[in-house]
């Protein structure tokens, strides 16, 4: 959790991200999520220049585009370039700037005996974990956090408040008279390093084969992912989707939020799918797909995310 500012010099910066300062030293002692920045000692970035800006504050340093630089220059302030200003700057305020908490177990966490926690690791208020479950070095679970069954959960990885993981899936066996038995699940989750579970996510445990997260993945808030999903490298899925059972997303990958996801699909590598959209088939590699049923509508294109 983060707590404070740490006053750094401009020269750190620079180099930390081994890119070289143009104007004038200073000190940060604020971080500044829009630009212009309003507080002196500031650190922002700028994908947009406006037009007409007044001067800037005392000791300002902007994160920006190369084709932006001179002009900032020229208005009074110092620049790193980048060809991807904000996730630079994210890195620098999360790596230099603000300070974190010392990792702690809070004490009504409930923690079984057959749970393995590494080094720095930091668990909430009334979060439980309990059975198989490994969880890797400089992680952070938050609070309200149920973790079962069989888990591994890799270096650097974070999840957020009220998450659920390796819960049995929703299968069921149906006999007659309408009757139904919860079907037995073996399996379980086995989420890589560097990834990060957002708030009241649902990740169900594998019937018999693991569910996955490769490292570097985003899952955000609200989301379910049904057993024996695969979700590849650096994917991002965005809000409220609903990820049904052994769907297949390949590396770098975007689903866009409130996308429905049906049994057994496939995604490949690099495809992007709009908001709202309903997966029936297969989604071939490199494309943007969306519709009720979703279908491919272009080539994505790669650019810096701003």
């Amino acid at each position: 959790m983060l707590t404070k500012i740490i006053r750094t010099d401009f020269n750190r910066i620079s180099d930390f991200i081994a890119k070289p300062l143009m104007g004038r030293t200073g000190v940060i002692k604020n971080i500044s999520t829009s630009f212009p920045p309003k507080e002196c000692n500031s650190i922002c970035f700028c994908v947009h220049a406006e037009q007409n800006l007044d001067a800037p504050p005392k000791e300002c340093l902007v994160i920006t585009l190369p084709s932006l630089c001179d002009k900032l220059l020229q208005l009074g302030y110092s620049v790193l370039t980048s060809d991807f200003p904000k996730y630079h700057m994210a890195l620098i305020a999360n790596r230099l700037l603000l300070q974190p908490e010392e990792p702690r177990i809070h004490p009504s966490a409930i923690i079984g005996q057959d749970v393995r926690l590494g080094s720095n690791v930091s668990v909430g208020a009334h979060s439980y974990l309990d059975g198989e479950i490994d969880i890797g070095d400089d992680c952070n679970i938050g609070s309200n956090v149920c973790i079962r069954n069989n888990v591994k959960l890799g270096h650097k990885s974070t999840i957020l408040n009220g998450t659920v993981i390796g819960e049995n899936p929703y299968t069921y066996g149906f006999g007659p008279n309408h009757l139904s038995e919860r079907f037995p699940a073996t399996g379980g989750v086995e989420i890589k390093d560097n990834v990060e579970i957002g708030n009241n996510v649902v990740i169900s445990r594998g019937v018999s084969n693991d569910t996955v997260i490769e490292s570097h993945c985003r899952v955000n808030d609200l989301t379910h992912i049904g057993n024996s999903v695969v979700v590849g490298t650096r994917s991002l899925i965005m809000a409220n989707c609903d990820i049904s059972a052994r769907v297949i997303i390949g590396e770098e990958c975007w689903v866009g939020q409130s996308s429905v996801l049906i049994q057994a699909v496939r995604i490949g590598n690099k495809a992007q799918l709009g908001a709202g959209s309903i997966v029936t088939r297969n989604i071939p590699s490199g494309v943007v797909a969306f519709g009720t049923p979703a279908k491919p509508k272009s080539k994505r294109k790669f650019t810096s995310f701003t």
